[in-house]
Formats: C-alpha cells, structure tokens, sequence
C-alpha cells in the first residue's frame, strides 16, 4: 500500500529552540517509518535526546532487514533509553535530559507503534479519530481512569509532568502495539504535546477530513500558532489516499495571525517612540546641566 504523508515542526512563539524531532521515511517498498520525539531538559538537553531518539531507532530499525516484531521494537527503545542516558551522563549540561518517543513502523499494509511519553498517534477511520497511544503522565492517567475529563486534562497546570520518558532512569514499560491492518480509507497522525495543549480531539477530527497531508499538518498548525503556541510543536499526517492540492489557509486563523501581527508591529512601533522620547529627554536634560555649569563657572 502506498501512503501520502507531510509533517512540520515549529518552535512556537515562546520558546528560543525547537527541542522536537521528527522523521518521515521510505525505506522500501510498501515500508516506512514515522517517528515524533519530544525533547526535555535544559540547555540543548532536550534536542540532542530527541535527535537521538530519531537517528538511533532509524539505525537500529535497518539492522533488522524489514523484519520486525513488537519484541524487537520494545528491545530498540529500551536500547534508545541506556544510550540516552549514558550520553546524558557525559556532560554537566545534559544530565538528566530525556524525550518522548512515538514511533508508527508500517510494512505492507501492517503497522506497528513503539510508544514512550506523551507525544500521540492517532487513527482515523470512517470518521471516528482514535488516539492509539496513553499519555504516559499522571494527568493521562486520571483521564483514563476516568478521574477528569478530556477538557479537564487540557488545562490541569501539572498536564506535562510525565512518570516515564526515554532518559529517566527505572524501570521503563514501553507500550508496543501492533500489527494493525491499515485499510484505504485509514489515515493517522503523530504529534508532539505542543499541538494536543491547543488543539481539541474534536478539532482534530475536523481537519483529518482533509483530502491532503499538507494541508492537514499546515491547518494544525495554524490553530497552534493562533493559540500562542507556548511549547514546540510537531505533526505527521499519513493517509493511504493520494494528496490533493488544497488551499491550506484557514480563513479564520489568518485573519486572527494578520491582526496579531499588526498588533506586534503598533507595540514595536510604541516602543521605539518610547525609545527615542527617553533619549530626547535625556539630551536635553545633559545638554541643561552642561549649559548651566558654563554660565555658573567663573570667567577665566
């Protein structure tokens, strides 16, 4: 089966560095590799465990030959957890870095899901949208267990505070699914948290009706960015149905950056005249004291 796919990241409008990392691969035929890592710690930290993630589970991945079971991914991200860890320990300024990782490996019209975190991977199919993936965080578990709703979840102040990671140390369960049968009609979605703290399932649902990859990720991606877009964010959109070409630009979300960004340029505009009103000021003040220390002085 051929599939359709386009992912996109962007560091958002409140972070310095986008700390996600992402991958979409052909590696054969009717065989491919989708991956969203979402990196955590300080300095650079986060982005060399996310970039990690991504390389080494490509690199494992080919020694096996296409041949693939749920036992052997589970042994490939324990592996990505000891080198995370072991990298992490080499330098002050990466101790105690980790990543998400959420990994959609289809061969054949079969898939299988490695999953570490809270990043997600979603089905669509005959327009129900399924998140495949827990959220490996003790707010993920009072939704499952039924404790809080799915709106509840979305604004809890601790929704990022994850118990297991790929770089904590301890014991590590990875949630390994598969194979699933991927039909004609299916299409999913691999996102880091930067989109799900925005975006709504129920929103989701919406632009997975998009006849396009392209314009699905971008249509996301939108919404994120309107939203103040306060953590990186990443998405994947796979379809099993050829792209079409599709105008990405959601009207509404348009309108709303176009006025924020007029919005940016009237107070960058307000600061400089502030600036400057201040530097006036002070000329003028220096150039009063200079003037009646001359006049005060005694003549010569």
């Amino acid at each position: 089966m051929e599939l359709y796919y386009f992912g996109v990241t962007d560091v958002g409008k409140v972070r310095e560095k986008n700390e996600d990392s992402f991958i979409t691969k052909k590696l054969g035929p009717q065989e491919y590799l989708f991956i969203v890592a979402d990196g955590m710690g300080g300095h650079n930290a986060g982005e060399v465990a996310s970039r990690t993630a991504v390389t080494s589970f490509l690199k494992e991945l080919k020694k096996l030959n296409g041949t693939i079971s749920p036992g052997e991914l589970n042994e490939i991200v324990l592996l990505l957890n000891s080198q995370i860890i072991k990298k992490g320990n080499r330098w002050i300024n990466t101790v105690g870095m980790g990543t998400t990782i959420s990994v959609l490996y289809v061969k054949d019209s079969l898939g299988y899901i490695a999953h570490v975190g809270d990043s997600r991977i979603y089905r669509y199919s005959d327009s129900r949208l399924e998140q495949l993936t827990d959220d490996h965080s003790a707010v993920g578990k009072l939704l499952k267990d039924g404790l809080i709703s799915a709106h509840e979840a979305m604004v809890h102040p601790q929704r990022n505070i994850l118990y297991q990671s790929l770089g904590m140390r301890g014991k590590l369960e990875v949630q390994v699914e598969g194979p699933l049968e991927i039909t004609k009609d299916d299409k999913f979605l691999l996102c880091s948290d930067g989109l799900t703290n925005h975006v709504s399932d129920d929103e989701i649902m919406r632009e997975m009706n998009i006849k396009s990859t392209q314009a699905i990720s971008q249509a996301l991606l939108n919404r994120v960015l309107c939203r103040g877009a306060i953590d990186n964010v990443t998405i994947i959109a796979i379809s099993s149905q050829e792209d079409q070409d599709i105008d990405i630009e959601d009207p509404d979300c348009r309108e709303l950056l176009r006025s924020q960004t007029a919005k940016k340029r009237f107070n960058k505009e307000i600061n400089l005249w502030i600036i400057l009103s201040i530097l006036v000021f002070l000329v003028f003040i220096l150039s009063y004291l200079i003037i009646t220390e001359v006049l005060q002085s005694p003549l010569s």
